[in-house]
């Protein structure tokens, strides 16, 4: 299966014909029956909007490895990717991310939160006078709410 035989699977998929999956991309329904035959080659920035305008996975519409739909748009992480300068590790590292589900993020942030707070010396620091603040503040509440009991036994 080629990449014109994918772009008809997923036109099909999406109950569309030519003319109406061509529209919001900006093409004629010719081209895209051109693609669909392998008659006509299709560029990166075509792909790259059927990904963007359908949900499309990238790397099933150009390989047909994975599933047909991205569950994370593909084109968010190619754009972030440009925008950062990221290299193919952290684009894995930002799919994957978005894949997981709510309690599973909040794992994984607590666990880099824990390693980056354990190598910053200034951050214990600060933890510890926060603890240390808590402490002395109970204390102080501690001894008010004794006075104030020996102050009502007194009167």
């Amino acid at each position: 299966m080629d990449i014109g035989d994918r772009i008809k699977l997923l036109r099909k998929r999406l109950n569309m014909n030519q003319a109406d999956f061509a529209t919001p991309l900006g093409l004629r329904q010719s081209t895209i029956g051109n693609y669909e035959s392998g008659s006509r080659g299709i560029s990166d920035a075509t792909i790259l909007a059927i990904c963007r305008e359908y949900g499309a996975s990238e790397e099933w519409l150009r390989t047909g490895s994975g599933e047909m739909f991205a569950t994370v748009p593909a084109t968010v992480v190619s754009e972030l990717a440009r925008e950062h300068d990221l290299d193919d590790m952290d684009q894995a590292i930002i799919a994957e991310y978005l894949k997981l589900d709510k309690g599973s993020r909040a794992v994984l942030k607590d666990y880099i939160k824990r390693v980056y707070l354990a190598s910053d010396p200034d951050a214990a620091i600060d933890r510890e006078v926060a603890a240390y603040r808590k402490e002395l503040e109970a204390e102080k509440g501690e001894k008010s709410s004794a006075l104030d009991t020996i102050r009502e036994k007194e009167a």
